[in-house]
């Protein structure tokens, strides 16, 4: 064991040096002779359990505690958060989620929030009802608490979580036939939750409802017995791997590994030790370094479990590390400050040094003396772990919603999880204590009163503020003539409608809307009237407001489509009847299937080109009557020659037409929609290419009359449809310099391209050229030669 020395505010355990740092003076906290304490892990708040007897004091054993009253309160005693009143317990703990839970003798658990509000409450399985329980452990997993009870025959109870409890058990190995002397749960982040019971030197490991098997320990003690393990539960599962600590009657405290096989580390002591103590021992962690355990009910006996060698080199940035560190883990202002200011120095004389983490520390530390001062005993180390946002939660949860607000804006925490979330819930807790106002059971608080203060409160936070958001709260919690008041400051009409839609305040939204202009809030009024009221209220309600009325009315016809064209030919709007047509047009062609009227669609086209022409829209009116003629040959084409052309467009039914029909089709194609010199030879050569009609292609471009397009197009398309040799056949015709390098690359004859390119010495060309090819192949290598040549020359 190390060496124990002492100082006025250090504990030195060899090269471990324990700091006894005192927080709070003064504390008045009201803990007697037979109470219970719990304090919630990360610094929140304590619970203390105070037994209520009958006509005696606690401190006679004989006397039987009718109930507890338990104190919810800050570290130092200043803040009282809330108090419970309850039947037997035997156990009390706080969860990570700074919950409350509180197991009665019969296994029934009741879970509370930081003020004391009955959360849930739950048992542990009937066994444990009728039997009685004998203890009770809470673990931490990684992102939630657990509990795990045994019973007065020894069987142990687990659930994995006090927020969704599902009771397992670990059933009994049938070779153990003595009585655990000791027990706890092994918790990890990678295996799933196990329990680890001991019986004098025997071990015994069960996994989630499995039967707990017999395990041997090569570091495990033959005789004597174990009688005390503990787990140091609350770390951070990366950088801290799970520890166990054992503690055997002979005065040892054995350092386990996660995997239970390796002994990390033995200590021993006097085992005079151990019989002082009156009840159960239980071995505290400090930290990961250090173990603490009672040895009367006035002192604490520690160890440290490693011989760390802490070395110092003179490297400035580690020196500036050092100091953050030392700061960050120091409780005193005045010291925190004059290392800060040693930092501060250091980085000045560092070549570089990132800030960021000198800021990030100094916040931090600004955080944590602030929560501090509330009474909240939080260590840097757990601040971190705990992270701003869940202390942010924890204030919230405990109505503290200015310093909540105040780190929000320290810390830069997005509004939406930090400022807005503060608000929402001040605002929140404003409203309940206005409803229970109104019952008469408290102080009055009238709905205007309320919304004073929200309007006070709110006023310099306008921006990103929803109103309507607080009003729907306010309507949830029954408080309707708030939510009325506070709609009045929602400048967004879309939400302020919608609030008063659900407030059933249908006049105001119906008159915000119209007067808003803007027909999409008006649509979600007369949605919400046609679904509530029958159509003579609604046309009663609307009579006062024209716009709302016509609105109302076309919502109406649309649901009746023949009557919606008939407004629209008695109101000559020739538009919307086009419109409607070319709907109708493409109904008939998608809706019906094989089934298709043909006729049906013709005719609607020609209405709505009839219309197009009412409303002199001449352009409009042309295209509708192409489609229209187009459709009719298609539809006369594909009867014909049994092939799908009703819904191709102009280019493909020419392209189809050119290599499948006579020549009066395509001619009368070409004349009937006026296509261009240009248009008719990229379709033709493409048609008989696809067509494979190689020889009327070749007639086609060798006819006297001259391409409009170039003979490029006619290299390209035979040979995207594979024939090179006619390809090749038409090089002649091909005149131009750039056209004869691209032709040449169509057909694969990179030589002669980059042949060509040389002569003209057009090195960007070859380049280009190679770039096509694969690196280091022989015709890259072939181009590049050329390429070299050219330059030399040059």
């Amino acid at each position: 064991m190390p060496t124990l020395a002492g100082s006025s505010d250090w504990t030195i355990l060899g090269d471990l040096f324990i700091r006894n740092v005192k927080l709070y003076d003064g504390i008045n906290l009201p803990i007697s002779p037979g109470c219970m304490l719990a304090s919630c892990p990360f610094g929140g708040p304590i619970a203390i359990g105070l037994p209520q007897t009958q006509g005696s004091h606690p401190t006679n054993k004989t006397v039987t505690v009718s109930s507890w009253k338990i104190v919810i309160c800050s570290a130092n005693g200043k803040l009282l958060f809330g108090s419970i009143q309850t039947s037997a317990i035997s156990h009390m703990f706080w969860s990570k989620c700074q919950k409350l839970i509180l197991v009665g003798p019969g296994g029934r658990i009741l879970l509370y929030d930081a003020i004391g509000k009955l959360q849930n409450v739950f048992d542990m399985g009937k066994e444990t009802q009728t039997l009685g329980l004998s203890q009770a452990k809470c673990f931490f997993n990684p992102k939630d608490t657990g509990l795990a009870v045994m019973n007065t025959a020894y069987h142990i109870f687990a659930i994995n979580s006090i927020d969704n409890p599902v009771p397992w058990k670990i059933h009994d190995c049938e070779r153990r036939s003595e009585p655990p002397t000791c027990w706890t749960v092994l918790s990890s982040l990678l295996k799933p939750t196990s329990v680890l019971v001991c019986a004098k030197v025997k071990f015994y490991l069960g996994i989630l409802e499995s039967t707990a098997e017999h395990c041997h320990f090569d570091w495990s003690f033959t005789s004597g017995s174990y009688v005390a393990m503990e787990t140091n539960g609350l770390r951070n599962e990366i950088n801290s791997p799970m520890l166990l600590c054992l503690l055997h009657d002979s005065g040892v405290i054995q350092i386990i590994s996660d995997d239970l096989r390796t002994a990390l580390n033995s200590i021993e002591f006097s085992p005079s030790l151990l019989p002082n103590i009156d009840n159960a021992i239980h071995p505290l962690w400090c930290g990961d370094c250090a173990i603490a355990i009672q040895t009367s009910a006035q002192s604490l006996q520690f160890f440290g479990i490693n011989d760390a060698k802490y070395t110092h080199n003179e490297d400035m940035v580690t020196a500036v590390d050092e100091c953050l560190f030392t700061s960050a883990h120091h409780f005193d202002p005045v010291v925190q400050k004059f290392v800060l200011r040693a930092a501060s120095m250091g980085m000045t004389l560092c070549d570089r040094y990132e800030r960021e983490n000198f800021v990030r520390v100094t916040r931090l530390l600004r955080v944590a003396n602030a929560v501090r001062r509330l009474g909240l005993a939080i260590s840097f180390a757990e601040l971190e772990e705990l992270t701003i946002y869940s202390l942010i939660n924890r204030l919230i949860a405990l109505k503290q919603w200015p310093l909540a607000m105040k780190i929000c804006g320290l810390m830069n925490v997005d509004k939406e999880d930090g400022l807005l979330k503060v608000l929402a819930s001040w605002c929140l807790a404003l409203m309940k204590e206005c409803t229970v106002a109104r019952d008469g059971t408290q102080s009055k608080i009238t709905e205007e009163m309320a919304s004073k203060k929200i309007f006070d409160r709110l006023e310099p936070y306008q921006h990103g503020i929803s109103y309507a958001d607080i009003a729907d709260m306010a309507a949830k919690n029954g408080l309707h003539a708030l939510a009325e008041l506070l709609l009045d400051r929602e400048p967004n009409l879309s939400r302020q409608v919608d609030v008063l839609l659900r407030l059933k305040q249908v006049d105001k939204a119906l008159k915000i809307a119209d007067q808003s202009q803007q027909p999409d809030l008006l649509h979600t009024v007369l949605r919400h009237l046609r679904s509530l009221s029958n159509p003579s209220e609604v046309e009663l309600m609307l009579g006062k407001i024209p716009n709302a009325m016509s609105l109302y009315q076309s919502c109406m016809h649309e649901e009746a489509p023949d009557k919606l064209l008939m407004l629209y030919i008695q109101n000559d709007d020739f538009a919307r009847q086009a419109i409607y047509y070319l709907n109708k047009a493409q109904d008939y062609g998608t809706e019906l299937g094989p089934f298709v009227d043909h006729d049906r669609r013709i005719e609607y086209l020609a209405k709505a080109e009839e219309a197009l022409r009412q409303m002199k829209d001449t352009s409009a009116a042309q295209i509708v009557a192409t489609s229209s003629q187009l459709l009719a040959e298609n539809v006369k084409n594909e009867e014909k020659y049994s092939v799908v052309l009703t819904d191709k467009p102009l280019r493909e039914a020419f392209i189809w037409a050119i290599g499948n029909t006579d020549e009066n089709v395509v001619e009368g194609l070409r004349k009937q929609h006026r296509l261009s010199d240009k248009q008719y030879w990229f379709w033709s050569i493409e048609g008989l290419a696809k067509a494979a009609k190689w020889q009327q292609l070749e007639k086609f471009g060798r006819s006297p009359k001259k391409s409009p397009i170039g003979y490029l197009p006619l290299i390209e398309v035979c040979c995207r449809y594979g024939n090179n040799n006619l390809a090749a056949r038409f090089m002649d015709k091909i005149g131009g310099y750039e056209e004869q390098v691209k032709a040449f690359l169509l057909l694969g004859k990179i030589s002669d391209a980059a042949d060509i390119a040389a002569k003209k010495g057009d090195v960007s060309t070859l380049f280009q050229i190679r770039r096509r090819l694969p690196h280091n192949s022989d015709p890259w290598k072939e181009v590049s030669r050329i390429i070299q040549s050219v330059q030399d020359q040059g």
